[in-house]
């Protein structure tokens, strides 16, 4: 049986730098995010881009906490076995979360460098999955 960070693994390549670096990113943003409003939702709660109800803020939490751990397999293997599962996914989940905030604009606080960092991940994580 073949090792999955094996090198001659003809149907599992390397995932691309570009790829890489964007998810390598986008894992310490999903541990940060989903670390914080897991575990210290009343220090996360003020920097989210909107107002989080207490339940909101677990919730967002744990959803981010549990799609960190997808993130950093993809990142750790460097491989596209793993991104060939979690590619498909984060491109759905950060594509709809993008078009149901463009619909909510105006619940962002756009004067706030939170809100504008939101449409830099939504927009650009999404590109990168797909």
């Amino acid at each position: 049986m073949s090792d999955m960070s094996s090198g001659s693994l003809g149907n599992n390549p390397k995932i691309t730098r570009l790829f890489y670096w964007v998810t390598a990113v986008e894992s310490g943003v999903l541990l940060v995010a989903g670390g914080g409003l897991l575990f210290f939702p009343w220090l996360m709660r003020p920097l989210w881009p909107w107002e989080l109800a207490p339940f909101n803020a677990l919730l967002l939490g744990s959803i981010y906490s549990a799609s960190f751990v997808a993130t950093v397999a993809t990142v750790y293997f460097e491989r596209w076995a793993p991104a060939r599962i979690v590619a498909p996914m984060i491109f759905l989940f950060t594509t709809i979360v993008l078009v149901l905030s463009l619909a909510d604009l105006d619940r962002f606080d756009l004067g706030h460098y939170s809100s504008w960092l939101w449409f830099l991940l939504y927009i650009g994580i999404p590109l990168n999955a797909a």
